[in-house]
């Protein structure tokens, strides 16, 4: 697993300063396809792609996940990734959350990467040691304006 990019958080953090606090009620549980997400998350989203881009990774087959959680809970999302192939992994929540994790588990339920720093943009960046099924974990782990929004978005090269 390679050091967390800087430059990812530092690309990222002032659409995080500047966008608007979410303004939804209701809880999702599920994830939800990102044409229903927050206007920040998916701000954020955009300039994550952007960012990926430009250190040559391009979106995977997965689709963004989008949605929105209270502080303290989680949502396990299944991506298929392939054996070799270079990941990006990025989360963004919006302005009600100060701190949201990413966890990501094989098949057999080994923690393969994992960012739990105290921020609001996750990064994981990593080779696949096997192709299949894996389980990407969101922790909403300090949401102070319930249910806080968030995004995630896998990238490969």
């Amino acid at each position: 697993m390679k050091m967390r990019t800087l430059a990812a958080t530092l690309a990222l953090a002032p659409l995080v300063a500047c966008s608007g606090a979410a303004t939804t009620s209701g809880t999702t549980s599920t994830p939800a396809p990102s044409g229903g997400s927050d206007p920040v998350v998916s701000q954020l989203l955009a300039a994550a792609s952007e960012l990926a881009g430009q250190r040559g990774y391009t979106p995977s087959s997965t689709r963004p996940t989008t949605g929105r959680l209270n502080n303290g809970t989680q949502q396990d999302v299944n991506v298929t990734l392939n054996q070799g192939r270079e990941y990006l992994v990025i989360g963004m929540c919006d302005r009600g959350c100060s701190d949201v994790d990413l966890q990501l588990f094989d098949a057999s339920g080994t923690k393969v990467s994992e960012d739990v720093m105290d921020d609001d943009v996750p990064i994981l960046e990593f080779r696949a040691a096997s192709s299949g099924s894996y389980r990407m974990r969101v922790v909403m782990a300090r949401c102070t304006t319930e249910p806080c929004a968030y995004g995630v978005s896998v990238y490969s090269k």
